[in-house]
């Protein structure tokens, strides 16, 4: 933030808006506390919009997100697999990258850089950009955790835990085989179908079927452990004699 005047002898403050765009010039508020330093709301999420899709090899992790560091293991892969679903998702939407950027309200160069798994932006911005190119933002979540490196948070219930599961597998599936050109891209990534069974009751079946859609089990892992041990009649804790796959150790 730029300051123009000062404060000295009562006269006004003037700043100058900090969002690249605008470049305003702006007067103060006289109460006092902190002051501002875009002009109006709208600046303020435009930057907001632009510094999610900036991506986030400089950000660092913040306590409480489950945002790791950066060279976690998978995260190329994962970033890899993001990447192509957008591109699957730009193709059968039929729009061009300008034509998404008008929608979201960013710049081409960004949205050409996410959608090249370049850089991997915030949820919001990742909510925008799926939502714009009609796809499904729920099937998209566990691949955007993976290239962020993030690990998912714990479900509400056992219902919760299920439903992300399965839109995680959606997701894979969509990645993994691509629809024919001209078909609705949300519905084919909403709508489970025949090729994606209730495995969830068994770890061998899940991961077979995670890693026959080109996925990682062990990335998989922790949501199939949250639908496991949220189901009704689960305890809490695993006993001290049973390992993570429900044998008891011998």
């Amino acid at each position: 933030m730029e300051r123009v005047e000062g404060r000295s002898a009562g006269r006004p403050v003037f700043s100058v808006c900090a969002f690249e765009g605008c470049r305003r010039r702006f007067r103060q508020r006289n109460a006092t506390g902190r002051p501002r330093t875009y002009c109006q709301v709208a600046c303020r999420r435009r930057a907001q919009r632009r510094r999610d899709l900036a991506g986030t090899e400089a950000e660092r992790p913040r306590a409480g997100t489950g945002v790791t560091g950066p060279g976690r293991s998978g995260a190329p892969e994962g970033r890899r697999l993001f990447g192509l679903l957008l591109r699957n998702l730009l193709w059968l939407s039929g729009l061009t990258v300008d034509e998404v950027a008008d929608l979201t309200q960013t710049r081409p160069e960004r949205v050409a850089a996410v959608i090249c798994g370049d850089s991997v932006p915030g949820w919001p911005a990742t909510f925008m950009l799926v939502t714009a190119m009609r796809g499904s933002p729920d099937d998209a979540r566990w691949l955007w955790e993976w290239a962020r490196g993030q690990r998912p948070r714990r479900p509400a219930s056992h219902a919760a835990a299920v439903y992300r599961a399965h839109a995680a597998l959606r997701g894979l599936r969509f990645v993994s085989a691509l629809p024919p050109a001209g078909s609705d891209s949300g519905k084919r990534m909403s709508v489970d179908g025949p090729g994606l069974p209730e495995v969830l009751s068994d770890w061998d079946r899940t991961r077979e079927l995670v890693e026959s859609l080109g996925g990682s089990a062990e990335r998989f892992r922790p949501l199939w452990e949250q639908v496991r041990r949220s189901a009704p009649g689960t305890p809490a804790f695993l006993s001290s004699g049973e390992d993570g796959d429900g044998a008891t150790e011998e």
